[in-house]
């Protein structure tokens, strides 16, 4: 069956015990956050006061819920949340939280959300990123976003339903409704995109207002409908909670903002209408109410009188494509004037500098001052880097993403935020000894830049050590640096390392998979000596799983190649093989090292298993695979395949048992665990991974760059390139200005593609 999301800002607390929360507060608004709560919003006070005598806003007896599907009893682990951070100023607070619970049998789930709460000068924005990885495919339902709780004492609920969005028609408001369960008129529709609600007290007509943009539907009603209370800790309370609909599937990151204020009616409206088309806290803003679309740019009125019979339009447009000089931009303008709404077309061209525009057009006089509304047609520019800016993108990604954006437009970009801790810290942690290896080259001795594209020498280390029978040496930190900083591979190829490693049918063709085997043994070819491809058994199995089958094949090209003996079989032949070897090398590995010697006990019990006692299994993905010499790797190798339990296909002799079991493996120990792209395979980085952070698949520093490129190609061949894939790309706190240089000066192979 599938699961039920409950994602609540707060877990359950006896008594109605409040801690002391985080408070975010300016001049005129105070929130108030309790991370012992799980980052529940316990407060929303104007400090301005107001003639309801109303303090806090919040009733806190209901948790508040960033994001939850059918289901009321489940509740987030405090003990979840896994860092914060508090901006230097106050007005921002970032929390990552681990595990949500399963609304249905309370256990925790593999899902997490991260939530950035941003105090401006008139409301409050709540931003909202989900991330399921429990492999299980929803349907489609409805969640609450936000399911907002507000004290009693606010009974009337008010919202507009009509089909003219931001045209200021007429309100609707519900006196005292009754308790929401079973209760079908507690589903108002939204039939367009003025989403807004609040509940007002009946009294005084002072209101809490919630926006969540793009609902169509807002659940509301109130508990204890007869109980008038100011008490935040009361049991009565009133409900609302505008419904996304979705289906949460496995590796699929969902987010969202709603926002937050108070006022009367009239007050909120006009806050949430200037969040609407980009002017909040009044930029843009005239006499008259002005207001703009976001798809006309960046557009600034700065001179408005409609009394005078004439507007006249000063405005800068932001983001144009360089080397623009001059454009025509046809607007729409339409006023709610007294003898209707009118339509009037307005022609604006810009300067010399491509950026400002002058354009004046007459004006009915009336009296109060119409409202205007100005949209963009034809070649205005995209939002696109306004909407980056507002998921919490820094400029330095902004741009290349705009630039991806551009070329395809049905990419989609979520950020992941790291803020426990520094960019330098997790540079240094990941300097741990052999976490992070560049591959041998045989040209190491010689100056690297007279050797080509294949020489990996200004990756390594100084002085540095070889690892893994010396087919690899440690990185320096300044390519850790270069290989962990995702805007050095913000580019249609390498952009493939950020992608989601979740199921889609539409791309995971057995033909993009077949592509991306493009150079190994299992291209076009069959396994088990059967007729069945081995890209027909990836696709079922990543289905099963709801792992991207692309991905697998890539995962399975870098390991195997043309075909280790861990993939044919041959585990035993190849160690007798060793054990015969007079030099204890094989090519540039060494054959001995750590629990293993030529004579030793450990390596004597090996060999008095005699050799068919290795032979017949096979292990596809290297699982547990380490050592420091070929005999231990190879030992260790068939040490998995030969424990491997049945719920992971063990033990592994046959290749369809290897590769289903190790794509098991791969969704319980990896994908299931915070580490749902390419990127967090090799650098393990999230908070919310818990234990499991920092341990990594590979040691390869260049695996998600290698297979980046290899996922690209086979996208291209099954004509899935331009699909709508989504990338989850890692911002860190206290980051370098710009990138990290590439200590190989673009001259290397693991230099990004130009």
């Amino acid at each position: 069956m599938s699961d039920v999301f409950v994602f609540v800002f707060g877990c359950v607390v006896s008594a109605h015990v409040l801690a002391t929360p985080i408070y975010l507060e300016n001049a005129r608004l105070k929130a108030g956050i309790d991370l012992d709560r799980g980052a529940m919003l316990t407060h929303f006070e104007d400090k301005r006061g107001n003639s309801a005598g109303l303090g806090n806003l919040i009733n806190w007896v209901g948790s508040q819920i960033v994001f939850r599907g059918n289901g009321y009893t489940a509740t987030m682990d405090c003990s979840a949340i896994s860092s914060h951070f508090l901006s230097a100023d106050g007005k921002t607070l970032s929390v990552t939280i681990n595990n949500a619970r399963n609304a249905n049998t309370g256990s925790a789930m593999a899902a997490s959300y991260s939530l950035r709460y941003e105090l401006h000068e008139t409301y409050l924005s709540v931003f909202f990123s989900f991330t399921d990885s429990t492999g299980k495919t929803n349907p489609k339902t409805d969640h609450e976003t936000p399911a907002l709780y507000a004290v009693s004492k606010l009974s009337n609920f008010t919202c507009y339903t009509g089909s003219s969005a931001w045209s200021g028609g007429a309100l609707t408001t519900w006196t005292k409704p009754p308790f929401w369960g079973g209760n079908g008129d507690a589903y108002k529709a939204i039939p367009s995109d003025e989403c807004w609600c609040a509940w007002t007290d009946a009294s005084t007509g002072y209101s809490l207002g919630l926006y969540t943009p793009g609902v169509g539907t807002i659940l509301m009603g109130r508990l204890n409908p007869d109980t008038f209370s100011t008490d935040p800790n009361a049991e009565a309370r009133s409900y609302a909670a505008p419904l996304m609909r979705c289906a949460v599937q496995s590796g699929q990151t969902i987010s969202g903002v709603y926002h937050l204020t108070v006022g009367s009616l009239s007050e909120i409206r006009r806050t949430f209408a200037a969040i609407r088309f980009g002017m909040a806290n009044g930029e843009g803003l005239g006499a008259g109410d002005v207001r703009v679309d976001p798809q006309a740019g960046d557009l600034s009125i700065s001179a408005f009188d409609p009394r005078a019979g004439q507007l006249t339009f000063h405005g800068r447009f932001v983001g144009l494509n360089g080397g623009r000089t001059s454009d025509e931009f046809a607007l729409v303008c339409r006023t709610n004037l007294s003898d209707g709404k009118f339509l009037m077309p307005v022609t604006m061209t810009l300067d010399a500098s491509g950026e400002n525009a002058q354009a004046s057009i007459a004006m009915p006089t009336d009296d109060p001052p119409p409202s205007l509304f100005v949209s963009g047609l034809d070649t205005c520019p995209s939002p696109f880097p306004a909407q980056m800016r507002d998921k919490g993108f820094t400029e330095s990604y902004v741009e290349r993403l705009s630039t991806l954006h551009e070329a395809h437009p049905n990419w989609l970009f979520e950020p992941l935020f790291v803020t426990d801790m520094t960019w330098d810290a997790i540079v240094d942690k990941e300097m741990t000894p052999a976490w992070n290896l560049v591959v041998h080259s045989t040209w190491a001795a010689d100056p690297w830049l007279s050797l080509g594209l294949a020489n990996y020498t200004p990756y390594y280390a100084e002085n540095a050590q070889a690892y893994d029978s010396g087919s690899f040496y440690q990185a320096s930190r300044a390519a850790v640096a270069y290989f962990m900083d995702p805007r050095n591979f913000l580019n249609d190829t390498e952009v493939f390392m950020f992608e989601t490693l979740g199921y889609d049918a539409a791309s995971h063709t057995v033909s993009a998979v077949d592509k991306a085997f493009a150079g190994s043994f299992m291209a076009n070819a069959c396994y088990d000596g059967g007729s069945r491809t081995y890209a027909a058994l990836l696709v079922e199995a990543g289905a099963e799983q709801g792992i991207s089958p692309v991905f697998l094949a890539g995962r399975l090209t870098q390991e195997q190649g043309n075909g280790s003996v861990q993939a044919r079989g041959t585990i035993g032949d190849s160690l007798w093989e060793l054990y015969a070897d007079e030099d204890g090398r094989v090519g540039n590995n060494n054959v001995w090292g750590g629990t293993y010697t030529k004579d030793n006990a450990a390596t004597a019990a090996v060999i008095a298993q005699g050799k068919a006692h290795y032979n017949g299994y096979y292990n596809f993905f290297n699982m547990d695979a380490g050592g420091t010499g070929l005999f231990e790797i190879r030992y260790n190798a068939w040490r998995e395949a030969y424990n491997a339990p049945a719920s992971q296909f063990g033990p592994w002799t046959s290749q369809e048992r290897a590769i289903r079991g190790g794509v098991v493996k791969m969704k319980n120990r990896y994908i299931g665990t915070q580490r749902h792209t390419r990127y967090l395979q090799k650098f393990s980085v999230l908070a919310e991974a818990g234990s499991s952070r920092w341990s990594q698949y590979m040691q390869n520093i260049a695996s998600p760059l290698s297979e980046s490129r290899s996922t690209k190609k086979a996208y291209i061949a099954s004509g899935a390139y331009e699909d709508a894939h989504l990338f989850l790309v890692p911002v860190y706190r206290d980051m370098p200005a710009d990138p990290c240089p590439d200590p190989a000066n673009g001259n290397s192979v693991y230099s990004p593609t130009r």
